[in-house]
């Protein structure tokens, strides 16, 4: 299973983000945009494993008190285009958190440092038009273990663990 452990976020936070994707088709950007229902940001990619139960459980065992998370810039990285999160010290703190939490466990996960975005499209082509920046800002107070697999020859993400804020 392959597994990663995120944000997920509310209607009305995802729905910026839809947004500046209709804006970027509508000025002729195009790309491999993501889908809707997709939008997240990532805080740590697991990838391919079975160690599920051991994952909640270090999971469990994260604590962290509800914090605001708010946009920052659009950016384009190579072929990529995400949404920058504005520092913030909580998030960085939960990132750390989830690692320690997952190196107790022995669990294995990939060790790149840690970027706050959102990813819109990738394999972009064409350039890349600067865009108005909502102020969107929504309150995290759970984090997702996701499960993301293909069915029907497209990528579903699917929640199967969230963790309250303690």
């Amino acid at each position: 299973m392959r597994l990663f452990i995120a944000i997920t976020f509310s209607p009305d936070f995802k729905n910026h983000f839809i947004d500046l994707k209709h804006q970027l088709r509508q000025r002729g950007v195009e790309g491999n945009f993501t889908l809707d229902e997709n939008l997240h940001l990532t805080l740590c990619f697991i990838g391919e494993t079975q160690q599920v139960d051991q994952i909640k459980s270090a999971l469990k065992r994260v604590n962290f008190q509800p914090f605001v998370l708010s946009v920052s810039e659009v950016q384009n990285f190579r072929d990529m285009i995400w949404v920058v999160i504005k520092k913030n010290q909580a998030l960085s703190e939960l990132s750390k958190s989830i690692k320690i939490e997952l190196d107790k466990a022995k669990i294995d996960y990939d060790r790149k440092p840690f970027k706050a975005h959102i990813t819109l499209a990738r394999k972009v082509e064409g350039d890349v038009p600067k865009l108005e920046l909502p102020d969107a800002k929504m309150k995290v107070e759970k984090i997702s273990l996701m499960k993301s697999a293909r069915e029907n020859g497209k990528l579903v993400y699917t929640e199967i663990f969230s963790a309250p804020q303690i």
